[in-house]
């Protein structure tokens, strides 16, 4: 649906354009930091060596700088991840929406029994060893699910998935 692929795009650059505002924002008070508070930046002490507020700095301002970026950052973290998300609904809409294969059942619902899963999954081959070593495999799909939509097939390797890879991801499928 051409309408759908046009609000997710849209949605996308919003998304890009606030992420953008932020990063302004954050440059604007990282200057400061670094200029007007004499290179004080983001981490350096705000007291002396004997433990008393330093002098020669406005405290109070530094502080609220130092936890406006904390707020900026953790912001523009929100908004990567969905921007992330918005491009991947692009590419799923940009295949065409179904695409019309069944998932190895004979009625085109979700692939159920555990024998039928682990003799898909084990006939499918190794990966090589040039290539990188996945994380998960696709074990049963629904039928209409974005995932059967998006082509994947019963016994797909993930290798990666957005910022998730076998090195980052920590939990057992």
């Amino acid at each position: 649906d051409d309408t759908m692929a046009d609000d997710d795009k849209a949605r996308a650059k919003a998304l890009v354009e606030e992420r953008d505002a932020l990063e302004v924002e954050i440059e604007r008070i990282r200057g400061r930091l670094n200029a007007e508070e004499r290179g004080i930046g983001e981490d350096a002490p705000l007291v002396d060596d004997e433990g008393f507020p330093r002098s020669d700095v406005d405290v109070t301002r530094v502080r609220q700088d130092r936890g406006e970026l904390a707020r900026l950052y953790n912001d523009h973290k929100r908004l990567t991840a969905e921007i992330e998300q918005a491009i991947h609904a692009i590419h799923a809409e940009s295949r065409g929406g179904s695409s019309g294969h069944q998932n190895g059942s004979a009625n085109g619902t979700t692939l159920g029994t555990h024998a039928e899963r682990a003799s898909v999954a084990s006939a499918v081959p190794a990966p090589s060893p040039a290539g990188p070593a996945p994380y998960a495999v696709v074990d049963e799909i629904a039928s209409g699910s974005p995932t059967e939509r998006a082509g994947m097939y019963v016994g797909d390797r993930i290798v990666a998935f957005g910022t998730i890879d076998r090195g980052t991801f920590g939990g057992g499928l």
